[in-house]
């Protein structure tokens, strides 16, 4: 299952406005998924712990066990080139310092 079937699945959620996902280094599993989040509506972000497990809920109806994120994150924006595409090598970069 690619990222982007994923993030295709979890946007289906109604207070997602753009969702990304990257793989890093995980030294216990080997790899790890991590989740970055724009939310609709900035009042949401007093429920973050609500909607972390909707969205959890929402992948999990969705897709699976196997797709959900070790950690959702959320942000104002989801960096992306001018056609688009996602820059995930930068959210890894920004994952690592976090």
């Amino acid at each position: 299952m690619s990222l982007v079937e994923i993030e295709e699945a979890v946007r289906t959620y109604p207070k997602i406005k753009d969702f990304a996902l990257i793989n890093v280094t995980d030294e216990k599993r080997g790899e790890k998924l991590i989740a970055f989040c724009v939310l609709k509506d900035k009042k949401d972000e007093s429920y973050h712990d609500q909607i972390i497990r909707e969205i959890k809920e929402t992948i999990l109806n969705e897709i699976g066990e196997i797709a959900m994120p070790s950690d959702i994150r959320f942000t104002r924006t989801i960096p992306k080139s001018p056609d688009g595409v996602i820059l995930r090598d930068l959210l890894k970069e920004i994952a690592m310092q976090m």
